[in-house]
């Protein structure tokens, strides 16, 4: 039978709770995009322009959905925000031809999206 030492259970605990606050701050971030996500849905039941959106913003038929296009969680030195290089999806080819009509960066839905160096990695991240 072994024994545990104090020391050993003590760096036990902590490692749990370092993972703990991993989860919470994970948690975080996916709640900023769960609350853009929920104004996208609703953005057409809106009577009025919604806070930091244009008319023309408003009125513009979108070609691609970012729903339909896999992302994923990525931090950088500026906080949390998601790529996608899902190349072979027709509405991330869709969002690459957008971007490149837009020198590669466009706001959209309360998200900022830009195009990595490489052309064909996309970033998004939730506008404050």
């Amino acid at each position: 039978m072994s024994t545990v030492t104090l020391e050993e259970r003590l760096k036990t605990v902590e490692n749990q709770v370092r993972e703990i606050l991993d989860v919470w701050e994970q948690l975080g971030r996916d709640f900023e995009l769960i609350e853009v996500n929920i104004k996208r849905g609703t953005k057409g039941m809106q009577q009025q322009t919604p806070i930091g959106t244009t008319k023309s913003e408003e009125t513009r038929q979108w070609t691609w959905n970012p729903l339909q296009i896999e992302w994923f969680p990525k931090t950088g030195t500026k906080g949390p925000y998601e790529i996608s290089d899902n190349v072979n999806n027709l509405d991330f080819k869709k969002m690459l031809k957008d971007l490149a009509e837009h020198q590669g960066k466009l706001n959209r839905d309360n998200c900022f999206y830009w195009t990595f160096q490489n052309g064909s990695t996309v970033g998004r991240t939730v506008l404050k």
